[in-house]
């Protein structure tokens, strides 16, 4: 067919178009109904349409295009601007009826179909809305605006699968999109509040290549990472979000723990300095670094640490716990019995009454500790 249209003779408009009516039908592919002959006058009306609506004028613009589309009641290109028009008054029923009508006329353009996917979805429509997006990328399956919008439906379905899958394709064909970024960043955050940790690693994964220095995304990563216990990687992204934000506290206390579980006490102490230093996250820095110096065989180092702080800060009770924890590794077990003690008083004249695990946790710690000073004392 190919050959035939392109060795014959010139030949009729009409006889050319039948001849490409039969090659579309063979590859059953969609060709638009043929244009009216405009006037100049109803050309400018479109035209002037689609400037207002650059303006900002929108209800000029609707008035408009409702006069080419009285000229024009076959052109599916007007009823779509229409519906568009429509879409950003937010009058989301009439932008579909007039998207539809567009759709009527003429089905194979993907930009009706995404816009039809907007309004349905702003009516919480969400399955029709799917299958909007979705017409649009069988007709262009590289249309990223198309795979973009329909991840917001695609999620509220709880398809988060789907989503990702797309977004990933998305962020594959515009590494740059801004809104692309902003948009694969909800979405994985949505999906880890819904703890889909499979569907959410490969987004953040692919998103941090593209949009690197955003210490979100990062920090997200090393979350789902920690989750699944992949250590390695939750301190490599920890890392690259401290190489953007050095005074990141969570991500600061976040390395001191996990570097402490992986045994690598040196760097998890030098982490709790620093936050020590900058003054945040104090009690928790502070307890982790005790227990680390009694660790690695300086518990006098912890206790002496301790004790410094308590005499400025003597109401924390997590400090009196710790401080009673390494005075009864080191046999010191009347010390441990004084500081529970303390620790008890604290939680009891607070504002707020502490859990009842938390008190029952405390009395079988004292019980631990009193039996072993008997035992002491007959020994």
């Amino acid at each position: 067919m190919f050959k035939t249209l392109l060795s014959r003779s010139p030949c009729s408009f009409k006889e050319l178009r039948k001849d490409l009516s039969k090659l579309a039908k063979q590859l059953q592919l969609a060709i638009p109904p043929l244009a009216p002959v405009e006037s100049t006058d109803n050309e400018e009306l479109f035209m002037q349409a689609q400037s207002y609506v650059d303006l900002g004028d929108k209800s000029k613009a609707l008035k408009l295009i409702n006069r080419y589309i009285e000229s024009s009641p076959d052109a599916y290109w007007g009823w779509t601007e229409k519906g568009k028009i429509l879409l950003q008054l937010k009058d989301y029923e009439a932008s579909i009826k007039a998207t539809e009508k567009s759709l009527e006329i003429y089905n194979g353009n993907s930009y009706p179909w995404n816009n039809l996917g907007i309004a349905l979805n702003r009516l919480n429509r969400t399955v029709e809305a799917i299958n909007a997006y979705e017409n649009a990328l069988l007709i262009e399956p590289e249309n990223n605006g198309a795979m973009m919008n329909v991840c917001d439906p695609l999620i509220k379905e709880a398809r988060f699968k789907d989503a990702s899958r797309l977004l990933i394709k998305a962020l594959k064909l515009s590494p740059t999109k801004k809104t692309l970024h902003f948009n694969a960043g909800n979405a994985a955050a949505v999906m880890m509040k819904e703890r889909r940790v499979d569907d959410a690693i490969p987004l953040l994964e692919e998103l941090v290549l593209v949009d690197n220095e955003n210490p979100q995304h990062w920090q997200n990563l090393a979350l789902l990472y920690q989750s699944k216990k992949d250590q390695e990687k939750a301190i490599v992204c920890f890392g690259h979000v401290l190489s953007l934000e050095p005074a990141n506290s969570f991500v600061l206390l976040s390395l001191a723990r996990l570097n402490a579980e992986d045994g690598n006490f040196d760097l998890a102490m030098g982490y709790c300095d620093k936050l020590i230093r900058n003054k945040a996250e104090l009690s928790s820095a502070i307890t982790l670094k005790a227990q680390l110096l009694a660790h690695i065989g300086r518990p006098k180092d912890g206790i002496s640490m301790l004790q410094q702080v308590l005499q400025n800060n003597p109401m924390n009770n997590t400090l009196w716990f710790i401080l009673s924890e390494i005075q009864f590794s080191q046999g010191n077990y009347n010390g441990a019995f004084g500081s529970l003690v303390r620790c008890k008083k604290i939680l009891a004249s607070g504002n707020e009454p502490p859990s009842k695990h938390t008190l029952l946790m405390i009395e079988e710690r004292l019980k631990v500790v009193d039996e072993r000073i008997k035992r002491s004392q007959k020994e």
